[in-house]
């Protein structure tokens, strides 16, 4: 989906993910049990978004959901996120 079109909540390995050294072939090598973590985390997100996967948003909805849903998800996920520094630079 384009930017112009919004965002698609898609299960597993996202535009993201495609990017990053420790994908491979659609699995988290990051460390031993990150792709069930990274399954995890597409989960809870679903939930606090209150959005299934393959649904389609234009880009300010998706605004309006991540803003009802961070302080859930500062809770659940980023607490114990290895990549935390990266958020908080």
């Amino acid at each position: 989906m384009a930017k112009s079109e919004g965002v698609e909540v898609v299960k597993g390995e996202d535009d993201v993910c495609i990017a990053c050294p420790y994908n491979r072939e659609g699995t988290c090598t990051f460390s031993e049990g990150a792709d069930n973590e990274i399954r995890r985390l597409d989960e809870l997100a679903v939930r606090l978004l209150e959005t299934p996967f393959g649904s389609k948003l234009e880009w300010k909805r998706v605004g309006e959901k991540v803003r009802e849903a961070l302080k859930a998800w500062k809770e659940k996920a980023c607490k114990v996120c290895n990549w935390r520094k990266v958020c908080e630079i």
